[in-house]
């Protein structure tokens, strides 16, 4: 049986108001994420912001600079894809 909470994920200056998270009642404080993250930065995510970093599908990353939003669509090492959001 899993319920959804609230996690701290990190210090304010890396991370905002993080996404739930979901917990595994079989076992106690095992926290699975499987919701996006969202990451603040004052630049564009590159080809290595990746999974060795820990991003993975569907995290979100804004740049405060210029309010740009990407998705991670691929977090391959040294290869990741980050698609800017295009807002109309």
């Amino acid at each position: 049986m899993v319920d959804f909470c609230n996690v701290n994920c990190g210090s304010k200056d890396e991370w905002d108001d993080c996404m739930p998270c979901v917990r595994d009642k079989t076992a106690p404080c095992n926290l699975v994420g499987i919701f996006p993250v969202k990451i603040k930065s004052t630049s564009d995510p590159t080809v290595n912001d990746d999974e060795n970093d820990g991003y993975k599908y569907f995290d979100i990353w804004l740049n405060t600079s210029d309010n740009g939003v990407f998705i991670c669509v691929d977090p391959t090492a040294t290869a990741a894809v980050w698609r800017e959001f295009s807002f109309v």
